[in-house]
C-alpha cells in the first residue's frame, strides 16, 4: 500500500465515523521517516498512531488516544495500520507524478493570450470525441493533468503522441 492509498483509506474511514483524521509524513530527530495519524489536528496531543516508514511491520498506537475510539472504528483503523505496516518499505512511497507543459517555442499552437493554457490535459469524462487538449495545470473531475510514468506511457501509446514538444515537470506540491 502506498502512502496516498493509506491517506485515502483513513479519510474514508473518518467520513464513515464522522471523524477528521490527519495523516502526515514526518521525521524523528535521528532522521528516520514516519507517518503520524492524528484526530482533528496535527498536534501530537491528538496523535493516535505512528508507522515507521523505513522498518517493515513497525507501527504503534498511542495509548489513550487510540483506545478511546469507538470499537468498530478502532478495529477498522487497526486493520489499515497492519496492512500498511506489512507493505515492503520500497512499495510505500507514492509514485512520482509529472505534468507536461508545452515548450515555449511551440506556444504558437496554444492560445497566445493564455500562457497558462499550455499544459497537457487528458479528458476523464467522455462528453466529446476529444480526449487530449491543452489547458491549465489544475486537475478537475473532467481533466487529468498529473501523470505517473505508467499512465502517460499508456496515453502516448494509445494516441501516438510525441512528448518531445513538452517539458516534463515533477509535481512536488501534493
Amino acid at each position: 500500500m502506498r502512502i496516498n492509498e493509506l491517506r485515502d483509506k483513513i479519510d474514508k474511514l473518518g467520513q464513515k465515523y464522522d471523524k477528521n483524521f490527519i495523516v502526515e509524513k514526518n521525521k524523528y530527530p535521528n532522521g528516520q521517516s514516519y507517518i503520524k495519524i492524528c484526530e482533528g489536528c496535527s498536534s501530537d496531543n491528538y496523535k493516535i498512531a505512528t508507522i515507521d516508514l523505513e522498518i517493515r511491520y513497525g507501527f504503534s498506537v498511542i495509548g489513550i488516544s487510540f483506545y478511546k475510539l469507538p470499537g468498530p472504528l478502532k478495529e477498522e483503523l487497526f486493520d489499515i495500520l497492519v496492512e500498511f505496516a506489512r507493505t515492503p518499505e520500497g512499495e510505500r512511497e507514492e509514485e512520482k507524478r509529472y505534468q507536461y507543459r508545452l515548450k515555449e517555442k511551440y506556444w504558437w499552437i496554444a492560445d497566445k493570450f493564455y500562457e497558462e493554457k499550455t499544459y497537457f490535459n487528458f479528458r476523464t469524462v467522455r462528453e466529446t470525441f476529444i480526449d487530449i487538449c491543452l489547458g491549465n495545470k489544475e486537475e478537475t473531475e473532467h481533466y487529468k493533468t498529473k501523470f505517473t510514468d505508467e499512465e502517460i506511457g499508456a496515453i502516448v501509446e494509445k494516441y501516438d503522441i510525441d512528448l518531445e514538444m513538452f517539458d516534463k515537470i515533477e509535481v512536488l506540491d501534493e
